[in-house]
Order: C-alpha cells, then sequence, then structure tokens
C-alpha cells in the first residue's frame, strides 16, 4: 500500500474501517516513562499482517485483515508505530530479547536495503545497558537472517548519551498493552513506539515527506547486534530470499499534519458519539 502525502490526509479525514482506537488492556511503560498522549487512532498497515508463525509468542507478529499487525500514526511532535505480537500477557520477565522496526528510506542508500532500525533491545533489564535504540545498517545479504543493524555512533557499549534515545529527555517511548482480543489469533499484545521527529531531524536523515519502506523484526534472546533470526512480518520468514519488506507508505509533509490531527480528531468525535449512543 502507497500512501502518498495527500491520499494519507484524505484517509485520515474519511476513512472509519479499519482505524483502531486505543484499546484496553495492561499497559507497561517500558521505556521513556509515561508519555503525555498517545495517539487515539492509529492507520493500519496491512502489508505487515503475518500468520502465527509458532515462534515464541513475545516476538511472533500476527494481524489479519480483522485485527491487524501493524499500524502506524503522526503528529507534529512524534512518529509512532504499533506491532501486534501473538502473547496474551506481557510482565516483568517476558521479554529478554530484540524487536525492531526497520526503515528503507525511498531514493536514499541502496534500494531494497534497511537504512535505520528502532530497536527494542531487552535481552538486559538495565536500562543503562540496553532499552530503545537507533540503529543503521551493519550488515546484510540477500536474506532477513544474514543482515544486523549496529547502533548509530557504532559504540555498542555506550547507552543513554547521545545520540542514544535519552531515557528522560522525550526522545523515544515504548510501551506494551496487553490482553488484545481478535478473531483469529486469541489475546494479543500491542508493542507501541514513539519517535520524535527532532531526534531524528538531529540525528538520522529520516524526515517529513518521505516515503519508508517497512518491516517488523525479531531476534530470540540476543541483544539488537545481531542477526534478525526469529520473525519478520507480511507473512515472510527470516531464511526467505530476497529482503521482503512488508509495507510502503509515505510520511506526510510537514504542513499536512494539522489537517491530518483535524481529520483524526473529527474521527475520534465520531467514534465516542457512537460509544455513548450504543450505551443508551
Amino acid at each position: 500500500m502507497l500512501l502518498g502525502p495527500s491520499r494519507a490526509i484524505g484517509l485520515a479525514i474519511v476513512m472509519a474501517v479499519g482505524l483502531t482506537a486505543v484499546a484496553h488492556g495492561d499497559t507497561i511503560n517500558q521505556y521513556g516513562g509515561p508519555l503525555g498522549a498517545w495517539p487515539t487512532i492509529w492507520l493500519p498497515l496491512n502489508g505487515l499482517n503475518d500468520p502465527d508463525d509458532g515462534q515464541a509468542e513475545q516476538l511472533d507478529f500476527v494481524g489479519d485483515a480483522t485485527n491487524p499487525g501493524g499500524y502506524w500514526a503522526f503528529d507534529q511532535t512524534y512518529v509512532y508505530f504499533r506491532m501486534r505480537v501473538d502473547t496474551g500477557t506481557v510482565i516483568s520477565g517476558t521479554y529478554h530479547d530484540t524487536l525492531m522496526v526497520l526503515i528503507d528510506v525511498a531514493g536514499e542508500g541502496v534500494t531494497g536495503r534497511p537504512d535505520y532500525a528502532f530497536a527494542w533491545d531487552t535481552k538486559s533489564a538495565d536500562l543503562n545497558q540496553h532499552g530503545l535504540e537507533m540503529q543503521r545498517l551493519n550488515t546484510t545479504n540477500l536474506q532477513w537472517s544474514g543482515t544486523k543493524m549496529e547502533d548509530l555512533d557504532g559504540q555498542v557499549g555506550l547507552k543513554i548519551s547521545p545520540p542514544d534515545f535519552s531515557l528522560t529527555g522525550g526522545d523515544g517511548y515504548l510501551r506494551t498493552v496487553d490482553g488484545q482480543l481478535t478473531t483469529n489469533f486469541g489475546t494479543t499484545t500491542y508493542v507501541d513506539w514513539a519517535i520524535s521527529w527532532s531526534y531524528l531531524t538531529a540525528n538520522t536523515t529520516l524526515a517529513m515527506g518521505q516515503t519508508w519502506q517497512i518491516q517488523f523484526g525479531s531476534i530470540a534472546n540476543a541483544t539488537d547486534h545481531n542477526f534478525i533470526t526469529t520473525d519478520v512480518a507480511g507473512n515472510h520468514n527470516p531464511s526467505d530470499a530476497g529482503l521482503t519488506w512488508g509495507e510502503t507508505a509515505a510520511t506526510p509533509e510537514p504542513g499536512s499534519l494539522c489537517l491530518v490531527g483535524l481529520g483524526l480528531g473529527c474521527l475520534e468525535a465520531l467514534r465516542r458519539r457512537r460509544a455513548r449512543n450504543n450505551r443508551t
């Protein structure tokens, strides 16, 4: 699915089917503390839908047309991603692995290879050692299982200090929201990401108005400095031939974000009105 900036505005304003609001469940603020306001409406990334692969549930991306496996949203401050994984409950010991949002920027680098990745590294429980990290390409071949990312500064042992994400500076946030019921996958969990546009502008070439290829990847029981081993989204496996991307979508032009926000606000007001009417 390719969403140009103008179409993204129209989609936000007129399309209610396929959008999801923030759902109820147990929420854990995994990195950055609580964010003041997460999106209430998310746009589905249906190219990231994925069957139950029988992998470790906290790393197994799942989703279909009824309950999509990936979403995103945006405002003037953050770009947001939401991935659905197959585990129904998240507790303090659920994660000791890595989840990744991989991005290939159209017109930059080598087409079809990831330029950047956001990584949630939970191999260590010490946030000063691991956590939410910004990465760039290190190694790749014709398979995701041969693809490895590295920290933006190239310093594996340095965390928290720039250009890593600050724990308290508002650069990035990550939360899990479990207990999400689906039609075909039982109870699942959302892993939600918020990445600051100002951080991206200062440290990367990622910006509004670009077209991104997007993929989700996971690494079992290892840090984000390892090859992608467990799952990739969009009904793909790490060992599949070719770097198969799940979704191609366009970020909004800076001036269009206020219109997108207006459209999403209208949708949210309509959703709440329908909810009140259903109660009565």
